[in-house]
């Protein structure tokens, strides 16, 4: 009987650990804090798969080394780009299908400049367009930049908590 118990709690405690992680994935295969060398061996794993990643009626983006962004050898974030340089009629069409692709993923938008569809318009001081994923644990920044007829669309994936704590650190 006693044997039995600790079967039970074995089980219940790799459940809740399982649970744990799933909350921490930034971008699949991603987690938030993992260690850099992790990081950095999945993704040689899997670099044909982020070479062309598409998020919306023809939108394409790319996940590179410098996508990842550590801090203390711990990833913290992950930018993802447009694979190819835009013209400001692509870089908006671009912005338009990544938010729809987005929302019917269950993204929900939680920021938006009045012109965050608009790369000329908009004020570069503040944060384009903001995302959560349905769990609340997930923020994404997305914007465009660029200048002159050359233009990129960006995507960056914090852990909503990790960037609210920096967040209140900088007040």
């Amino acid at each position: 009987m006693k044997l039995l118990k600790i079967f039970y709690t074995f089980i219940i405690v790799l459940y809740s650990l399982s649970l744990i992680g799933q909350d921490s994935v930034l971008y699949e295969p991603f987690e938030f804090n993992m260690s850099e060398a992790e990081v950095l061996d999945l993704f040689k794993k899997n670099r044909k798969r982020f070479k062309s990643i598409s998020l919306g009626s023809g939108t394409i983006f790319s996940l590179r080394k410098s996508s990842l962004n550590f801090e203390a050898e711990k990833l913290y974030s992950i930018t993802i780009w447009s694979k190819k340089n835009l013209d400001l009629r692509k870089a908006e069409a671009y912005l338009k299908n990544t938010r729809k692709h987005l929302e019917s993923k269950g993204f929900i938008m939680v920021y938006a400049q009045e012109y965050w569809d608009k790369p000329l318009q908009r004020d570069k001081n503040k944060p384009c367009i903001r995302f959560v994923n349905k769990e609340k644990n997930i923020l994404l920044d997305f914007e465009s930049r660029g200048q002159g007829n050359i233009y990129n669309v960006f995507l960056s994936y914090y852990n909503l908590t990790w960037f609210s704590d920096r967040v209140k650190l900088s007040r």
